[in-house]
């Protein structure tokens, strides 16, 4: 009954839209089985979160505003088009009054990159690391540490960076411009009080 009564929300006008709504309730009912309405839309919830995100990674690296090299004139490149196929997996977000942790996996290309932010009122630690096999652990890519009112120090580990661009993504950005664009047009993976900037 739930499923049927959310799936009757259509999206006038965006018919491709209205079916991918449909087929993920019916996917979220299936895989949650008999649960309350009230679980389901925090489940559908999560979900929309995580698609948000991920579209809105899209429109950043169509716009380019870091200049990282993945568009021209607002139309995709390779690289663009090749990190666009970039997927939040989860997304947990939790605040209290002082403190911020955040905690994210993506998928791209085979890998699966892992986010993590944690803040308080002194500083704020914000790592980026990325996972080619499930067996294997994840390494670091980015690490950066901001106090407050002080320029962020952050250590890059430009050699895997490059590896997992030659193996996995290919996009030909280079280690720098590959590291901003990930970090840069995901900024809902930091801690809004501190400007992380690379």
């Amino acid at each position: 009954f739930v499923a049927t009564a959310i799936a009757r929300e259509a999206m006038p006008g965006r018919p491709s839209l209205d079916a991918s709504l449909r087929r993920l309730v019916e996917r979220e009912c299936r895989a949650g089985g008999e649960v309350s309405a009230a679980a389901l839309y925090q489940r559908l919830s999560d979900v929309a979160s995580r698609l948000s995100l991920s579209e809105a990674w899209v429109e950043r690296c169509r716009a380019d505003p870091l200049e990282c090299g993945t568009a021209q004139g607002g139309r995709l490149n390779r690289a663009g088009r090749r990190l666009c196929a970039l997927r939040l997996e989860t997304l947990h977000r939790l605040e209290g009054r002082l403190e911020t942790c955040i905690t994210a996996r993506a998928s791209l290309r085979g890998l699966m990159l892992h986010y993590g932010t944690e803040a308080d009122e002194a500083q704020c630690c914000f790592r980026l690391s990325a996972q080619d096999q499930p067996d294997r652990a994840p390494k670091l890519l980015l690490a950066m540490t901001a106090a407050r009112h002080r320029k962020a120090s952050f250590r890059i580990w430009p050699a895997r960076l490059s590896e997992l661009d030659e193996r996995a993504l290919r996009t030909g950005l280079g280690p720098a411009a590959l590291c901003v664009a990930l970090v840069g047009y995901l900024p809902e993976l930091q801690a809004e009080e501190y400007e992380l900037t690379l």
